[in-house]
């Protein structure tokens, strides 16, 4: 079908016409608070939150996913030479059954300094990934866990439209008032995060000092 519009009386839509009605949203999570957030299990196992995230697939096709229970996932023996980082994914692909999109392990290569396995964007996969898991060598359990879910390159947050600016604020309150009244700032845009509190919180790689706060826009 060359034309298509939605949603319109008298006419029968299919899950298409709804990933057309969903395009304009990019992939990512829709917060930074727990959502789709992993922690270590026991032993090699990880926790991955309740969420909601997109992927969009295609120029002209978005899904939803919903994980609404806790999910636990679990990483395969370690290297006993080698450390290795795994990746816990969202996937889509279209060979999956149903097409549906799933919580998975990518699991990264054993080497004396890994790296992270990539993930896949194609017209038939589509990842997004929420975290960086290491697996020591001869480990029982997982080791650091890296949260990607902020990194735009591999996930993000969600944003909704055409129009797209990321605008970080860091600093005091008259600091951001000013910086929303410059030029730059004279558009609507929708507040994704905020964070406060102390000299252990920090946005990005800046730290937060008592009563300062952190905005991210999009």
């Amino acid at each position: 079908m060359a034309e298509r519009c939605f949603p319109l009386d008298n006419i029968t839509y299919s899950a298409e016409d709804m990933q057309l009605y969903l395009c304009t949203r990019s992939s990512g999570v829709y917060t930074l608070d727990s959502c789709l957030r992993v922690t270590a299990g026991t032993g090699l196992a990880v926790n991955v939150e309740p969420g909601l995230a997109w992927l969009k697939i295609g120029d002209f096709a978005g899904l939803a996913y919903c994980n609404d229970a806790n999910n636990t996932l679990t990483h395969d023996a370690a290297d006993t030479t080698y450390p290795r980082i795994d990746r816990v994914i969202v996937r889509y692909s279209a060979a999956f059954t149903n097409k549906m999109p799933k919580l998975m392990i990518l699991k990264g290569t054993p080497a004396s300094t890994p790296s992270a396995p990539n993930i896949t964007r194609t017209s038939n996969i589509h990842d997004i990934s929420l975290a960086q898991v290491l697996i020591p060598a001869g480990a029982t359990a997982v080791g650091t866990i890296t949260d990607e879910r902020e990194n735009a390159a591999v996930c993000g947050l969600m944003t909704d439209g055409t129009r797209k600016m990321d605008v970080s604020l860091t600093g005091t309150a008259t600091g951001i008032l000013k910086a929303l009244a410059s030029a730059e700032a004279q558009t609507v845009y929708q507040l994704r995060n905020i964070s406060y509190g102390s000299s252990a919180m920090t946005a990005k790689s800046t730290p937060l000092a008592t009563g300062e706060v952190y905005l991210q826009y999009e």
